[in-house]
């Protein structure tokens, strides 16, 4: 099954920054942005790489990346030997 490229709408990036509970400052601090990019941003159409960043940015998973594909960490108390 061949899909398009990604897109999202200004509507769906402030519903996935609502669902997360992410807010503009803590977006814009975080990536080193400015608040002004960011509203920007979740005022127009995002497709394609820009897209799939943005999603990344806020929910913290790359699309189309299964999780069990990234290596599972114990948060580093794992001992050898």
């Amino acid at each position: 099954m061949k899909t398009g490229p990604l897109w999202l709408s200004g509507s769906m990036i402030c519903a996935l920054m609502r669902k997360y509970q992410i807010t503009i400052a803590s977006l814009a601090a975080k990536f080193s942005l400015t608040k002004k990019r960011v509203r920007e941003v979740r005022a127009k159409v995002v497709t394609g790489f820009l897209a799939e960043e943005w999603t990344f940015m806020i929910t913290g998973q790359w699309p189309g990346v299964p999780v069990s594909t990234f290596p599972k960490t114990d948060g580093g108390t794992r001992q050898n030997g």
